[in-house]
């Protein structure tokens, strides 16, 4: 659930920090490795439940929970 006594403004400030964040630890890793990271996906705790399969769907809803796993596809010249 979104909090909602943040402004708009607050909201895309830190969204820019997380960016930032995410930028940082790439150059990193690719700076330490010289590998290169093409393409970094998320899977949340109600997705990775619903991996296993079950007869029945669940209803659709937005709040997927926390982030439980991280893929980052990554390339090297070799």
């Amino acid at each position: 659930m979104a909090n909602k006594k943040l402004t708009i403004g607050e909201v895309e400030g830190l969204k820019a920090g997380m960016h930032m964040a995410i930028i940082e630890a790439i150059n990193s890793f690719e700076s330490e490795t010289g590998m290169n990271v093409n393409y970094i996906s998320l899977t949340r705790k109600r997705d990775m439940n619903e991996k296993g399969g079950c007869c029945m769907p669940e209803p659709f809803i937005e709040d997927r929970g926390p982030v439980v796993d991280v893929n980052a596809e990554t390339s090297m010249d070799i």
